[in-house]
């Protein structure tokens, strides 16, 4: 069978950009990018781009919220119907000069 390549686990730092590429069989199949159960959708910070087999996101500007999961999944024939790799990103938040400390909104 047919192995996708793994996305490459990242620590990025918020205010910069990220971006994850996964390669596919062929350059007609088409895939999705999701974060957790949920499609990245195309917009300013998000940048789908195809270039034959190869596929790749851009996310721009991060925000803390963007860490999280991340996969690429393919529709595949035969045993690979669906094939993701997955990627666990942190974000690594700039500390700020000042000594005050604002707790993450939940």
């Amino acid at each position: 069978g047919q192995r996708v390549p793994e996305l490459e686990s990242q620590t990025v730092v918020e205010g910069k950009s990220v971006l994850f590429s996964c390669e596919v069989s062929s350059p007609n199949v088409p895939v999705t990018w999701k974060k957790g159960n949920t499609v990245v959708e195309e917009g300013e910070r998000c940048i789908v781009t195809k270039k034959g087999p190869s596929h790749t996101l851009q996310i721009k500007k991060l925000h803390l919220e963007d860490a999280g999961e991340f996969s690429c999944i393919t529709r595949g024939k035969k045993t690979t119907a669906k094939a993701a790799s997955f990627l666990q990103e942190r974000i690594t938040k700039c500390r700020s000069r000042g000594g005050k400390h604002s707790s993450p909104a939940l």
